[in-house]
């Protein structure tokens, strides 16, 4: 808006509820001017959301997934197997120990 020397009559930050506020000094350019403005506004978020949204994981994508070993042969002693509703499962920790109740503590 600072290439169009676009001016706000009553303050207040630029948006789409403060649109009246660009009108005054007798004419209505300053309104036309925010009025494109906020299209182009508009349209270029639309278009980058549009361009860089990735679809969500679905969980038939992480079932294909399951084919797929999650680690190698070599990091089995790291790895811990489960087995949840007859689907096996693999978890890695990062790090070594042992899992303590808090109760215990």
């Amino acid at each position: 808006m600072g290439m169009t020397k676009v001016r706000n009559f009553s303050g207040g930050s630029p948006g789409l509820l403060t649109l009246p506020c660009y009108i005054g000094d007798n004419t209505l350019s300053y309104f036309y001017l925010e009025c494109i403005g906020a299209a182009i506004s508009i349209v270029v978020s639309f278009a980058i959301s549009f361009l860089l949204y990735k679809e969500p994981v679905t969980e038939e994508d992480a079932l294909a997934d399951k084919d797929r070993p999650a680690v190698s042969s070599n990091d089995k002693d790291e790895a811990i197997q489960t087995t949840v509703s007859g689907a096996e499962e693999t978890v890695v920790s990062p790090m070594k120990g042992e899992a303590v109740a808090l109760s215990v503590l």
